[in-house]
């Protein structure tokens, strides 16, 4: 019995990490870097949300980004081309970068990122 608990304590720790992985855990610091890199942009006001997924050894982030109200349609679109270019340049374990793009709302979105 006693060879039984350990053989299932490190079947249980080894079964850990993995499923993790499977279960859509967030990754260490992966949204705040990828937020970092995108606040730091020209055009973009604010990050409101940073969600990152693993797949296989990469990475796959949806990010929500706030840019001026009276923003074009298609400047907005040039914004997000830039924040995605910049991410996958400094972060090459991301594969994937989905941006939404949402008008900005100042203090309150700012206090609930």
């Amino acid at each position: 019995m006693f060879a039984a608990a350990i053989i299932l304590g490190n079947a249980l720790l080894l079964c850990r990490a993995p499923l993790r992985e499977l279960l859509d855990a967030r990754p260490a610091d992966i949204p705040e870097r990828a937020a970092k890199i995108a606040g730091a942009l020209e055009g973009v006001r604010a990050v409101e949300q940073s969600h990152a997924r693993k797949a296989g050894s990469r990475y796959w982030l949806d990010m929500h980004v706030q840019v001026d109200p009276a923003m074009s349609v298609a400047d907005a679109h040039v914004v997000s081309g830039k924040v995605k270019a910049a991410i996958k340049r400094e972060m090459p374990g991301v594969m994937g970068v989905l941006i939404h793009i949402e008008p900005y709302q100042g203090e309150l979105a700012d206090a609930s990122a």
